[in-house]
């Protein structure tokens, strides 16, 4: 079921809260008081009626901001926790970097949803920023590492955010490494060290090939399980 939402804010108030089916919410077009509106009724409404069923969220030339883009990620997402995707385009988002001083500050206590696989931030001034601004580009590295199941950034093919989302893709965890096993993953070359066997193997991979990379990780955790 999908709900598209313009204006009135009261609309959405009185109709899609009580769509228990609802798996795509689009909204578009909104003036920043309807969009703060729409915010705040999703934060404080504690049981909406379709927070399970949720995958798709919308908000399009809705005129957000950093602030927003904060609440959203920080205090809606852990209620919609089956949203994979979220698009964002064409809004007034300037930077990530709220979001990680946020994470960083308050630590554990935020919780970071492991369910969104594709955002899209086209047409914001942020796309422009990670480019230009090194500060920038940190940050949002940091993002991915945290929100580590976003696999999709429209707008990024190439570079160190189109790496670290190949690294989510194949499995942040897997390829940092945990305990003794250690990976590394980088433009076509997958190699790692098992200290307990004391021996390096590697590989070469078609980094296109998601499929080849995946089952390179399949054999690999079959042949340390024996």
């Amino acid at each position: 079921m999908m709900y598209q939402f313009y204006s009135p804010p009261g609309r959405y108030s009185h109709n899609a809260i009580l769509l228990p089916g609802l798996e795509v919410l689009s909204i578009e077009n909104t003036e920043k008081n309807e969009t703060i509106h729409i915010l705040d009724t999703l934060l404080q409404n504690h049981d909406v009626c379709f927070q399970d069923n949720l995958k798709e969220f919308s908000m399009v030339h809705c005129n957000l901001d950093d602030s927003n883009l904060q609440t959203l990620f920080l205090e809606i997402l852990p209620k919609f926790r089956n949203i994979s995707s979220l698009y964002l385009a064409a809004n007034k988002i300037q930077c990530i970097q709220s979001i990680v001083d946020r994470l960083n500050k308050n630590g554990k206590s935020c919780f970071v949803s492991k369910s969104i696989r594709l955002l899209c931030l086209r047409g914001n001034p942020v796309m422009n920023n990670m480019k230009e601004d090194p500060k920038e580009m940190a940050a949002i590295l940091s993002f991915l590492k945290t929100f580590n199941t976003i696999i999709n950034l429209p707008g990024f093919e190439e570079g160190d955010v189109e790496y670290a989302l190949r690294i989510n893709h194949a499995g942040r965890n897997l390829v940092e490494g945990s305990g003794d096993r250690l990976f590394h993953f980088r433009y076509g070359l997958l190699s790692w060290k098992d200290h307990s066997k004391n021996r390096v193997t590697s590989t070469n991979l078609v980094i296109e090939e998601n499929t080849r990379i995946l089952q390179v990780f399949t054999t690999y955790c079959a042949m340390v399980r024996h």
